[in-house]
């Protein structure tokens, strides 16, 4: 059942900030940079879900790493809805329980 916070308001004083707040936020920023790849892989959908996406136990039929041998047909949809894709619309019909769901 979800829960629910309550915010109450701080009785602390208010403290004006540090006057060198500014240098403080340039080397921050300097060190979140250097955490960022000179250059990012970009990989499609269907790559990324299966090096990295694992279905948990009790999701599925078939729990473990995910595979596009499981529902081949999903594939052409996924790489369609990859950013490396030139298609910018997908329309699928399809029937019910025949994928796009977590254990699919």
């Amino acid at each position: 059942m979800p829960t629910s916070t309550v915010l109450t308001p701080v009785k602390e004083p208010y403290t004006p900030l540090p006057e060198d707040l500014e240098r403080t936020d340039r080397e921050v920023i300097a060190a979140i940079m250097e955490l960022i790849p000179d250059e990012i892989p970009h990989i499609s959908m269907p790559e990324w879900a299966e090096k990295k996406r694992v279905i948990p136990v009790g999701l599925s039929p078939i729990p473990g790493p995910y595979s596009y041998k499981v529902t081949p047909y999903i594939r052409e949809i996924a790489d369609a809805l990859s950013e490396t894709s030139p298609i910018q619309y997908v329309a699928v019909m399809k029937g019910t329980r025949g994928g796009f769901s977590a254990g699919s």
